[in-house]
């Protein structure tokens, strides 16, 4: 059930916003939600909008991409074999296909391989090591790992295969021994490269390859497609992997969305068909909720070479083979995780209470899966989850966390007890001796104790005040000047206060988990939907409540082409203190 949050009200700058409305043409309401996304001046504020792929920076500005693209040609000419690993997520599959293709299209000897992670464990590990060897590369190309593998990139350099390493993980203090390392992380914060996703990096080693092409191939117009198309699957993998829409990413998300909506590349077409988005205006959602579930299901299902097959062919039947194959892995996953649910719930009412922090481990617990179950558990619970699945030789554990701890720091300080680990402060895996799993448990939880800050009480961003006759279809086309939205960049959210219901409530989806409502402010009525706020319709039954929401173009019928997705509502008593 959703729950009713702190609702906190953006600061505002009327003149800002004046000048926004002057200058570039918007309404009150888009030039608020402009004015309280950092945007500091109207010339700001039309590069916002406008959002140019002229604006993104040079691949050189990435240490190592020089080194790297002079390595990658030079492989090219003399016909040496590179290897492109990914990692088996949608970020490192995306990011490794679209270099791959970008190689290939000039010539390369080039193969992409992708760890199965629940067999093989996570990037160069031992026995991703020993894949890239019996593939004898020249020239091995890390994607969304390898930052933190110094042992595998020092043996690998030392053996005469030059290790080009992309990774936007950690920040490490000593660097691979690679012949080049790409992350944006060694960027100054500011510069609006320094939060891209394993795709983005990638893309950005394709950009720096064709940028020393001849004046007469960057004109073929096969290449210059195939860099459209790139942008398709960085769009992919940075909205996949949750990293933020800010700087450039958003500028690639932007238009990476288009070109998905326009692709000519078997693979995405297939399941851009699946996902049933086919004809529509693409927004991160879709990614999200469409492409992102059926590519990961293949790793977490332990087929991930479907995916890389299914994103590198040219055949429009086997597209459509593989991604129908990925469709029911994916059906197959849901299926799984709701088993590894279940089996979690009964362990954790088995775990000690008082933890901060909670570490379940067992032999029933698919690898593939518990990611998203332990997500679901921080959900449940408000404490960090790490669960760990015991079945073979070596336990793999993957975690979520909660503002104020980070997971992948604390693994870190609890190395003793693992073999490897690594991630983000929110998301971090790790793999293990099985027999370790107690100590672990036992550090985490006396690191957690130590460290773990108290979270911020739960608040809602809301961008202004309004009334419902202010929300209106071109306010919806505006607004979507400001997007894609997502991590960073959030969706504008307003609240208009005093409304109350022009019908009976419906709860809807299963169990009723959802609330449809209409609504109405005056004679203005909107149709909205809140999702997991179905249990909430006997509260506002028959109250006036205030109501936070998104507007959206609609999918109702009646209601003017808007509707609301409602984030909270408060009913009239609550609001003010609420607030």
């Amino acid at each position: 059930m959703a729950l009713s949050r702190i609702w906190s009200f953006r600061p505002g700058d009327p003149d800002l916003e004046r000048d926004f409305e002057q200058r570039l043409a918007l309404s009150p309401l888009a030039a608020k939600v402009l004015a309280r996304r950092g945007v500091g001046s109207s010339a700001d504020g039309r590069t916002f909008i406008d959002a140019s792929l002229k604006d993104l920076s040079s691949p050189s500005d990435l240490s190592g991409t020089t080194v790297a693209v002079e390595r990658l040609n030079r492989a090219i000419a003399l016909r040496e074999r590179i290897l492109v690993f990914g990692d088996s997520d949608v970020d490192g599959l995306t990011g490794a296909c679209l270099l791959a293709r970008m190689l290939l299209a000039l010539g390369a000897i080039c193969d992409v391989h992708v760890a199965e992670r629940t067999v093989d464990g996570y990037g160069l590990s031992e026995a991703g090591e020993a894949q890239v060897r019996r593939r004898e590369p020249a020239i091995l190309v890390t994607v969304d790992h390898g930052v933190t593998a110094h042992a595998a990139v020092g043996r690998l350099q030392q053996s005469g295969i030059d290790v080009i390493v992309t990774d936007h993980h950690q920040k490490p203090e000593q660097l691979p021994p690679g012949l080049a390392v790409l992350n944006p992380l060694f960027l100054d914060p500011a510069h609006p490269a320094a939060k891209l996703s394993g795709a983005g990096v990638a893309f950005k080693l394709a950009c720096g390859v064709f940028e020393t092409l001849s004046a007469a191939k960057k004109q073929d117009p096969r290449l210059r497609q195939l860099l459209r198309e790139g942008l398709a699957f960085a769009a992919l993998g940075t909205v996949a992997d949750v990293v933020s829409l800010t700087g450039e990413n958003r500028l690639l998300v932007r238009h990476g969305l288009k070109q998905l909506a326009q692709t000519t590349i078997p693979g995405l077409k297939a399941l851009r068909t699946f996902a049933k988005l086919d004809g529509k205006e693409l927004d991160a959602e879709d990614v999200s909720f469409g492409f992102a579930p059926r590519i990961n299901a293949a790793g977490r299902m332990g087929q991930v070479d479907l995916a890389r097959r299914l994103l590198l062919t040219d055949d429009e039947r086997e597209a459509m083979r593989l991604a129908a194959d990925l469709d029911r892995l994916n059906q197959e996953r849901r299926a799984l995780e709701s088993r590894v649910h279940q089996r979690a719930q009964l362990k954790l009412k088995e775990s000690p209470q008082d933890s901060p922090i909670v570490v379940l481990a067992d032999r029933e617990f698919n690898a593939g899966v518990i990611g998203i179950v332990a997500a679901k558990l921080v959900s449940q619970t408000g404490k960090p989850v790490l669960l760990i699945s015991t079945e073979g030789a070596v336990a793999r554990g993957s975690g979520r966390s909660v503002p104020g701890f980070d997971l992948a720091a604390a693994l870190h300080l609890a190395r003793a007890h693992v073999r490897s680990c690594g991630g983000h402060a929110m998301a971090a895996g790790v793999e293990m001796d099985p027999a370790n799993v107690n100590a672990l448990a036992d550090a985490l939880r006396q690191i957690a104790r130590e460290r773990m800050k108290p979270p911020p009480p739960a608040t809602l961003e809301v961008d202004s005040e309004t009334m419902l006759h202010q929300i209106t279809f071109p306010l919806v086309n505006e607004l979507r000047q400001l997007g894609p939205f997502g991590q960073g960049n959030p969706q504008p959210v307003f609240a208009a206060s005093n409304v109350e219901l022009a019908a009976a409530p419906r709860r809807v989806g299963q169990d009723g988990a959802h609330l449809q409502l209409k609504i109405k402010n005056g004679p203005h009525v909107l149709a909205g939907i809140g999702f997991g706020h179905g249990p909430r319709a006997d509260e506002i039954a028959g109250r006036r409540f205030a109501l936070a929401f998104t507007p959206r173009p609609s999918t109702f019928a009646g209601n003017h082409g808007v509707e609301l997705q409602i984030a909270d509502v408060k009913v009239v008593e609550a609001a003010a203190a609420g607030r």
